[in-house]
């Protein structure tokens, strides 16, 4: 019986032990992958600051240049934005959202004319409308998506920055 007893107390004890290891491995598991993730999202942003300080860029988006400027700026910056999503295999796409079809973009995404407006009328997008400061981070929205007209499934993580208004 003796045996039999403490045959069953050590089985709690390793089972207890088992289940604590395994808890603790998923924990730092856990913990490294959003180190990880933390790492690749700081290293994007970084990667696209340059634009927010960026004179020409700032002409564009204020509608300050004249329809020749126009067009050459567009295409300078659309193929600046196709190299940085061939450069990068973390990058699935990069859009600068204006409206009146001036959105540049690293893809030939079909998106609207209005795409500024359309993106700030949704919930993810008023939060970015409200906060000029910040980078901010959502996981996919069929809501956003469907007004872009992109694939919800295309992406896993947005990071979105309003450009300051001026």
């Amino acid at each position: 019986i003796g045996i039999i007893a403490l045959g069953i107390v050590s089985y709690k004890n390793a089972s207890t032990a088992l289940i604590n290891n395994y808890k603790s491995s998923s924990y730092q598991t856990i913990s490294m992958m959003q180190q990880y993730i933390d790492l690749i999202i700081n290293s994007q942003k970084n990667g696209f600051k340059p634009y927010f300080v960026d004179s020409t860029l700032t002409k564009y988006i204020n509608n300050l240049m004249d329809d020749v400027d126009i067009v050459n700026t567009r295409s300078d910056y659309n193929s600046d934005l196709m190299k940085a999503i061939t450069l990068n295999d973390k990058i699935q796409s990069v859009y600068i959202l204006m409206d009146d079809g001036m959105t540049l973009s690293a893809t030939s995404d079909n998106i609207p004319s209005d795409a500024y407006t359309a993106y700030a009328e949704t919930t993810q997008g008023q939060k970015v409308a409200a906060d000029s400061v910040n980078w901010l981070v959502f996981g996919q929205d069929e809501e956003s998506d469907e007004v872009l007209g992109l694939d919800t499934k295309a992406y896993s993580l947005r990071i979105v920055k309003k450009f300051p208004d001026s």
